[in-house]
């Protein structure tokens, strides 16, 4: 790392980043609409560090505001069915789309621009899924990708 590179730098859309050097990754918080923190990881490609923050910041802005129908398209094209039929407790009720994205807390937002998944929104579900988090996967188009289950 050269050392005339600050390890903060401040942004316009994400405000101050700090660079993690174990992690490689710009990092700050955001509050979301009801105040809670939301984490944000910037993944740089190679080399210059600070060049994918404006491509990262587009990706992060629209990913943003387009967050809960990028959910709702996760959940109906596999998070619901999962749930229902692997992780729901017998005895309880199936729980309907909306029921299962109002457990669903997003997170922390991962944007790796020059990846092949460069969004990455992650969901604190509660016991839903036994305690792990839930990834939605996007590609730069937001479209989506994949799930996965952390944790």
């Amino acid at each position: 790392m050269n050392p005339d590179q600050p390890e903060t730098v401040a942004h316009p859309v994400f405000g101050e980043l700090r660079w993690e050097a174990e992690r490689d990754v710009w990092f700050t918080q955001v509050r979301d609409a009801t105040h809670e923190w939301i984490d944000v990881s910037v993944q740089p490609d190679e080399g210059d560090r600070f060049a994918c923050l404006d491509r990262a910041a587009d990706l992060y802005s629209r990913a943003l505001r387009a967050e809960r129908q990028l959910l709702h398209t996760a959940v109906d094209n596999e998070l619901l069915e999962l749930y229902n039929e692997c992780w729901h407790e017998s005895g309880w009720p199936a729980l309907s789309a909306d029921q299962l994205m109002a457990h669903l807390n997003l997170a922390f937002i991962q944007i790796r621009p020059e990846s092949d998944t460069p969004v990455i929104l992650s969901y604190e579900a509660g016991e839903l899924f036994a305690g792990h988090c839930v990834d939605v996967e996007l590609d730069r188009d937001l479209r989506y990708l994949d799930n996965n289950l952390v944790g």
